[in-house]
């Protein structure tokens, strides 16, 4: 059997997201001595297997040319036409047996050039959250307050993603087979992609520690406020109640609770040029901002450790896809605070706390409850992460695509 696996998530930013994650077990667990050949197709960047040192067998591969965007005319003409070249014509040479998508907003070939297409679908919350991700062209350009050059760039980034999405649930809908990360996910992809029950499989997630060797600085930090306090790790954006979380951490500080807050994750850094303005004005207005801890991106180590010395893990987020952070705290035997939705419940189940609603009073009433109650470290959930873990995910997803004809 030929098998073709795009490498593209891996040299657009996915590197150390759910996808990147994702992909980089599977590749590092290509089953040996089983016959089949190997496609990967990627941009002209960088070849990801080297970078990440995930396959070094023999195998074949399709090079793209890569035109980044960039705000000089030409360079988004450049962008654009690489948008309009057609990128699967080359597998008319080589005629996979398998196609496998781990990304489904990069697209499938016609069924012309392989025999069958696999795709991973992680979640559809752009869709479902439009107003928060996806809004339309005409709100960017009926913005008065802007200058028309800045409104016809946010407008046509709206369209552009507008129509990414359009073609990714007809990606779904055209595919073989879709590999959906949890129960939650399944049910909207019946529900927003018209998907036949059938051809979707689930292939949980999973969450491991590379290493759990906690950095200088991190192990100083910790000797400082250990035990006492919140700790984040995550995105930014606007489904990740962010502003409620800062609050309620204002609330138990005037109320002489004497904890602090410690945020990780690429935007929470002093100079972070992403968070929000209302986040960083809510960070750095703070009465106690000195208890405010931005760390930025850490490693698994210093994550490890910062989960199991925590008071609390507050994963504040109104979706997720799978919910990864959620199990890396209970590996750790982290106390867990979040909502009951999605794939959070469905994870999180009767083992982790949930805030009744979604305001800074009844969070802050939450995380009192838990410091009071509960210790760092001292929570067993080994009957939730035993049955998560990347050799099954490896092997249910290597089975999906093998069995596939």
């Amino acid at each position: 059997m030929k098998i073709a696996i795009d490498l593209r998530p891996l040299q657009i930013g996915h590197e150390n997201r759910g996808i990147g994650t994702y992909l980089r077990n599977i590749l590092q667990d290509i089953p040996a001595d089983t016959g089949h050949e190997y496609l990967f197709l990627r941009y002209d960047t960088d070849n990801p297997l080297n970078t990440y040192r995930l396959y070094d067998g023999e195998y074949q591969e399709i090079v793209f040319k890569k035109y980044p965007f960039k705000p000089k005319p030409m360079e988004a003409l450049k962008f654009l036409y690489g948008l309009g070249v057609p990128k699967y014509i080359p597998l008319l040479a080589h005629r996979p047996d398998v196609f496998f998508q781990s990304d489904y907003l990069l697209g499938l070939p016609s069924r012309l050039f392989c025999k069958s297409r696999v795709v991973v679908c992680y979640d559809l919350i752009p869709i479902l959250f439009r107003s928060m991700y996806l809004k339309s062209w005409k709100h960017y350009y009926a913005q008065r307050n802007l200058r028309l050059r800045s409104r016809v760039r946010q407008s046509i980034r709206a369209a552009y993603y507008e129509r990414k999405y359009r073609k990714g649930l007809s990606c779904l809908r055209k595919s073989d087979k879709v590999l959906s990360i949890s129960n939650s996910t399944t049910e909207d992809i019946l529900a927003l992609a018209g998907t036949k029950r059938s051809k979707i499989k689930t292939t949980p997630l999973a969450a491991s520690y590379t290493n759990k060797t906690v950095t200088p600085a991190t192990e100083k930090l910790l000797q400082k406020i250990s035990g006492n306090y919140i700790f984040y790790i995550g995105g930014a954006d606007k489904r990740r109640e962010i502003l409620v979380l800062i609050s309620a951490f204002n609330k138990l500080r005037a109320r002489g609770r004497k904890v602090h807050l410690v945020l990780a994750g690429n935007e929470f850094t002093e100079n972070s040029k992403i968070v929000s303005h209302e986040i960083r004005k809510a960070l750095f207005q703070s009465s106690y901002k000195e208890h405010i801890h931005l760390l930025g991106k850490i490693s698994d180590g210093d994550k490890y450790h910062l989960m199991n010395q925590c008071g609390v893990f507050v994963y504040p987020s109104l979706y997720e896809g799978f919910g990864i952070p959620i199990l890396e705290a209970m590996e750790a035997s982290a106390p867990i605070l979040s909502y009951r939705n999605s794939s959070i419940g469905e994870l999180g189940g009767v083992h982790i706390n949930y805030c009744q609603e979604h305001n800074s009073d009844a969070m802050s009433e939450c995380i009192t409850e838990i410091l009071g109650t509960t210790k760092a470290g001292s929570i067993d959930y080994s009957q939730v992460t035993n049955k998560y873990s990347w050799n099954i995910t490896n092997k249910l997803t290597w089975d999906e695509i093998t069995s596939t004809e």
